[in-house]
């Protein structure tokens, strides 16, 4: 698993080698790794001084629920992955805004809700 540093720590490295120490002596003085130092120096040549967030970035903001839905109920026999090239996203994004919204793949693409009274009607 990855170690993380801190951002003191990032900017404390950054600020040794602007002042024109060298990247080896870094790695020795603060005690972090090879290869994040060399990515930490090229990052802030590209002008980025601050790490990007963490965690998993989510795309399912990009596809609007109402929008979804009504194009669901108008192609319902579309797969997830032929909706999301109408979306421009793949096809996992596109099944996980449907579990948002609440819709299930059980049988074809449907509101969850319709599932739940077929299986009711069954039993």
């Amino acid at each position: 698993m990855a170690k993380i540093y801190s951002e003191e720590l990032r900017a404390q490295v950054l600020e040794f080698l602007a002042a024109g120490g060298r990247p080896v002596e870094a790695i020795r003085r603060f005690g972090v790794k090879r290869a994040i130092v060399y990515v930490w120096r090229k990052q802030a040549k590209a002008g980025r001084k601050k790490p990007l967030p963490k965690g998993r970035k989510r795309r399912n903001d990009v596809v609007d629920a109402a929008e979804l839905t009504d194009y669901v109920e108008a192609h319902p026999r579309l797969n997830t992955a032929e909706i999301g090239e109408y979306f421009g996203v793949d096809g996992a994004t596109i099944r996980a805004r449907l579990r948002q919204v609440d819709y299930t793949s059980k049988g074809g693409l449907r509101p969850s809700f319709l599932v739940e009274e077929r299986v009711a009607k069954i039993r």
